[in-house]
């Protein structure tokens, strides 16, 4: 099960977020985060194993976010950032 294989943390968070892959044979993973209206507020290619993703730009509120593979979604959950 793909799902189980992508980890993001930590929830809620402040600066940064890690994106964990533990899955070393998804084509293409492409993460992107959303803003409680729905607006694309990140998009980034990932890498197999960790990755960060800075938010340090983004106001506080509700997020959602979704890994897509190849235009099929793998994973998607809400996070919410904090003030510092």
């Amino acid at each position: 099960m793909l799902q189980a294989q992508v980890e993001l943390w930590p929830n809620p968070f402040q600066e940064r977020l890690v994106l964990a892959l533990s899955t070393p044979d998804l084509r293409q993973p492409v993460f992107r985060f959303f803003d409680v209206t729905g607006r694309l507020v990140r998009e980034e290619r990932l890498a197999h194993c960790l990755n960060e993703i800075e938010t340090g730009d983004l106001p506080k509120g509700a997020y959602f976010w979704v890994v897509e593979v190849k235009g099929e979604q793998i994973k998607t959950e809400k996070v919410v950032k904090m003030e510092r």
